[in-house]
């Protein structure tokens, strides 16, 4: 009998430790990497480990609700901040807020929505930040939209035309979202930024992870720095988002350095854009050029060095490995996907053979571990695109809660577990696209659970909490 009870406790606690291995998401807390994988021709992979927030995300249900917003505006949203004690977070219930001022963050102070898909910041203001970090730690955006007042953008990439066509807001600069003036360890975690103005994101800060967002058209792609996804600093992490119809995805600044682009799906280029400081890491990325994106003047390649011979080269090689780069607008050219190698660059100004400004580092730079970035307990891969687009709602759940998989579907598993690995409910389905689960019947009690998402070849879990 003894024995019996062991080996249940046993197998217990080992399905407890391989369901919580599963679980953990690159940028969360607890997340290790390998250690037999570093390589000593490699000395930036320990650095590189530490990119993001340090220590990871926080688990919301590591948190306790300091502040909810009662008034749909960016004034009530910041009076929730304010009244809210440091170490909790404000909660934003699903609604339409009216943004027309800017919203400060505040230190220890987060923004939590009840959903991505129900809470929508619809941005009204021709100017400023919708949000800023400025001098900030220990804070972030989660699970909601930041959307411009103006409508879809005319023209979803630059044209061969002067700035009157380009920027199609002239007189607006808004930036949707800004991280700066020595801010550390701040987060945008499950945040759409769609229809944005001048810019959707700037970071200029240290230690940032931007993980799970989906960053979609801006206004003004003109000349003199519009329309950025605009990565500066050192120490972020850039994990798991889709992006976009923008100018540039860019990387510049003397300080941009040993930051991790990791596991994204890039619909358009990234660019080594002006005077970066160098080892940056761009790895595992799906960088796919629409065919309709520009292929003359201007020309986009997957991965791109200094437009101009105005703008400085890297001050250091930066990295590039086993990504999948396709360029529909040169006739599905694959360039730099070739995961035996590993690439450095860039080495030009503007030169006249782009896939050149990426050089094979040779075999002998191949790391050991098949990896500049060896992570450990992570969940599904990003190739699985049909996971990467699932959408659960509301991820702070009552009586039931919607998967959204975009797309009909094959068969899928639903496992829904609690905090210590117990099955709580299973459910099949198939040729589905949107499936509503009701949790009456099953007497949640308050706490985190994990809603788990599996086919035969991948698994996407997704953290609920029962208040």
């Amino acid at each position: 009998m003894i024995k019996k009870i062991s080996i249940s406790i046993f197998f217990s606690l080992l399905f407890i430790s391989v369901s919580t291995a599963q679980l953990l998401e690159v940028g969360d807390p607890g997340v290790t990497f390998d250690q037999t994988k570093l390589d000593t021709n490699w000395p930036q992979m320990d650095r590189w480990s530490k990119a993001g927030v340090e220590g990871g995300i926080p688990f919301i249900s590591s948190l306790e609700k300091g502040a909810t917003v009662t008034e749909f505006t960016s004034a009530g949203i910041q009076a929730a901040i304010e009244s809210c004690p440091v170490g909790k977070y404000v909660y934003l219930p699903n609604g339409t807020y009216n943004i027309t001022t800017r919203v400060n963050m505040r230190t220890g102070k987060s923004l939590v929505g009840e959903s991505k898909e129900g809470v929508i910041c619809t941005i009204n203001m021709s100017g400023d930040k919708g949000f800023d970090f400025w001098n900030r730690q220990n804070t972030g955006i989660s699970n909601m939209t930041v959307i411009g007042g103006w409508g879809e953008p005319k023209y979803k990439w630059m044209q061969n035309a002067d700035n009157d066509v380009n920027n199609q807001l002239p007189t607006n600069d808004n930036h949707s979202i800004v991280i700066q003036g020595g801010s550390k360890n701040c987060w945008i975690d499950n945040v759409d930024i769609i229809n944005s103005a001048k810019h959707p994101l700037v970071i200029k800060a240290s230690h940032v992870t931007i993980r799970g967002c989906n960053i979609k058209g801006v206004h003004n792609k003109g000349g003199g720095w519009n329309g950025y996804f605009h990565i500066g600093g050192s120490d972020n992490l850039i994990y798991n988002n889709s992006v976009t119809q923008l100018r540039h995805i860019s990387s510049q600044e003397p300080d941009t350095k040993y930051n991790v682009i990791y596991k994204n799906n890039f619909n358009q280029e990234f660019s080594f854009h002006k005077d970066d400081g160098g080892d940056n890491l761009i790895e595992q990325n799906n960088i796919t050029l629409p065919a309709d994106m520009p292929n003359s003047s201007p020309n986009y390649y997957a991965i791109m060095g200094p437009w101009s011979t105005q703008h400085p080269i890297s001050r250091k090689p930066n990295f590039v490995y086993k990504n999948t780069c396709k360029e529909l607008n040169h006739n599905g050219a694959t360039p730099w996907s070739d995961d035996s190698k590993i690439y450095n660059g860039p080495f030009e100004q503007s030169p006249s053979n782009p896939y050149t400004n990426f050089k094979d580092m040779g075999t002998n730079m191949v790391p050991k571990g098949g990896t500049l970035y060896p992570v450990k307990n992570t969940t599904a891969s990003i190739n699985d695109v049909t996971f990467d687009k699932i959408s659960v709602y509301p991820t702070i759940v009552d009586k039931e809660i919607t998967i959204d998989f975009k797309s009909t579907i094959e068969k899928r598993k639903i496992s829904l577990l609690n905090i210590n690995g117990q099955l709580i409910l299973n459910k099949n389905v198939e040729n589905s696209q949107k499936v509503t689960i009701d949790l009456k019947n099953h007497s949640l009690s308050k706490g985190i659970y994990f809603l788990r998402i599996s086919n035969q070849n991948s698994v996407k879990t997704f953290k609920l909490i029962k208040r």
